[in-house]
Order: C-alpha cells, then sequence, then structure tokens
C-alpha cells in the first residue's frame, strides 16, 4: 500500500513562524498529487504526478514537464519528512 495517500499540512513543529510556509498535498492513488501554498487571501495549486521509486518520490508537471526527485520517511510517529538538496521539510497526515 502506498503510505502517501491522502493529505498531509506542513509540521510548524521547530520552524520560525517567519520562516513557516503553509503547504498542503494530496497524494491520490492514480498518481496525482496536488500541492497547494496556502495564502492569506488566495491559494496557489500545482498539479503534478507522481510515482514512488524506493524510498524516492519522482514528481512532474506536465505543463512544465521535467521530473524532480525528493527523499522521504516517516517519522516514529507518523509524520512525513521529504529532503530535497539541503531541505527538509516535515507534514502531518490529516484524519481520513
Amino acid at each position: 500500500m502506498n503510505k502517501l495517500l491522502g493529505i498531509w499540512i506542513s509540521d510548524p513543529e521547530g520552524v520560525p513562524p517567519e520562516q513557516f510556509q503553509r503547504i498542503q498535498m494530496e497524494f491520490t492513488e492514480d498518481g496525482q498529487l496536488f500541492y497547494t501554498i496556502v495564502g492569506d487571501d488566495e491559494d496557489k495549486v500545482i498539479l503534478l504526478t507522481y510515482r514512488i521509486e524506493g524510498n524516492t518520490l519522482i514528481t512532474d508537471q506536465p505543463s512544465h514537464p521535467q521530473e524532480e526527485k525528493t527523499k522521504f520517511s516517516f517519522t516514529p510517529d507518523g509524520k512525513l519528512l521529504l529532503v530535497y538538496g539541503n531541505e527538509v521539510s516535515q507534514y502531518i497526515r490529516l484524519p481520513v
């Protein structure tokens, strides 16, 4: 089973308030990823496709094709960790 399925939101824990960016990611069973940057006045939604190879998340934006690879893992308490370059971001799964 794909452990990424569902909706994940950025975790503010350990991030200074001035650096925190509200992100929501929805992974669907059919390989779609809805990546939303939550704004105060307006949200920006980026439509992506994704697949998983081992512990690597491979995404592509059909409107601007270019695959991006991001390592991922899960913390013992179920949070999602994404490692892109030197950046680490943490997400919490929303209840279904």
